[in-house]
């Protein structure tokens, strides 16, 4: 299997996440990785290099907030071992995408929103948060009912999804 060009900014972004949420700053930083990506779609993309950073950092939002705020949530209900868990195989989701398939990556993706989904309605229905749950059910909606062909892929002429490079 051929190697696939490493996304730098990406193995960044795991690497430094586990040092930045020692002090419950999970949900913030998803947020914040969600709006950034939103921002980052709101300019004009003139390249095709920009369209597909813009598609990646989408999905890396998506991806990341809901695991985020789940491994808050578990980290506060003194589950420490499920939210690195959980924290884990986002990184890892995130960091080896390149080396998936398209329909592996979506399997993948929705196992992960499942994840988070099923993590936070159970800390928040144990707890009460009506509110927590809610916004866990927000949060993780886009990454369960978003289709196959959303934005890494692209369907070639054949009817076929492949992945975006």
């Amino acid at each position: 299997m051929e190697r696939k060009p490493s996304k730098s900014w990406r193995h960044f972004l795991c690497i430094h996440l586990f040092f930045f949420l020692q002090n419950h700053r999970g949900p913030s930083v998803g947020l914040f990785l969600l709006g950034l990506s939103a921002a980052l779609c709101l300019l004009p993309s003139s390249g095709s290099n920009l369209s597909s950073l813009q598609r990646e950092a989408v999905w890396a939002g998506e991806l990341l907030a809901p695991a985020l705020v789940s491994f808050d949530f578990l980290w506060l209900s003194q589950d420490r071992n499920t939210a690195y868990i959980l924290l884990c195989g986002s990184c890892l989701l995130l960091g080896l995408s390149d080396w998936l398939s398209a329909d592996s990556l979506t399997a993948m993706t929705r196992c992960l929103g499942l994840s988070s989904l099923s993590c936070s309605l159970t800390v928040c229905l144990f707890a009460g948060n009506a509110v927590g749950a809610l916004g866990g059910v927000a949060l993780s909606l886009p990454l369960l009912v978003a289709p196959g062909n959303s934005l890494l892929y692209g369907d070639d002429f054949n009817g076929h999804t492949t992945k975006l490079q």
